[in-house]
Order: C-alpha cells, then structure tokens, then sequence
C-alpha cells in the first residue's frame, strides 16, 4: 500500500438505500404445508444500508460501509428493482 491517499476516493457519494429483501424460509428438510403458506404470505423485510457508493449502473448499485486509499470494507450489491427509497447525504465540510 503506498502513504499517498486516493484522491479520488474523496468524492465518493454517501447513501442510504431503502430496500426490500429476497428472503428463503425453511431448511434442507420438509415443511408444513399450513407452516409454509403462513410464512409464504409474509411480506420480506424492508432493509437500509448506509455506505460509500463504490458503484452504480442501470441493474444495481454498490455501497461499502468503509473506505480507505487503497481499501475498502464489506460491499454490498443491490438489485435498483428491489430499491424503495434512496437517500444522498451531503458531508459536512468539517467535524466540530
């Protein structure tokens, strides 16, 4: 890793995503029709992730929720169909 920071990475936009969950019910084995059709009628989860957009295209948009000059953490994907509200937040020029 070089000492020089990326510049670049400065610019990054900050977002919080609203979206709608894919989510699988059960396990490897058999489940009770009645148990299934309760848990099939439930609406998925409504998640928010809040990060540094790293990438973002027509199908789906990146989000890190840490950044470095040459590094950056977890990177979540997430499909722009299961998007319901997408927030950009403007960073304050300077922490008091």
């Amino acid at each position: 890793m070089s000492s020089t920071p990326n510049t670049s990475l400065v610019n990054h936009i900050i977002v919080e995503v609203v979206w709608l969950d894919a989510e699988a019910c059960g396990d490897s084995g058999w489940t009770n029709i009645e148990e299934g059709m309760e848990e099939a009628a439930k609406r998925p989860p409504l998640m928010r992730t809040l990060g540094y957009v790293l990438y973002s295209n027509e199908e789906f948009i990146s989000v890190t929720d840490s950044i470095g000059p040459e590094e950056c953490g977890m990177i979540n994907k997430i499909p722009k169909q299961m998007i319901k509200e997408l927030y950009r937040y403007d960073r304050p020029r300077e922490l008091e």
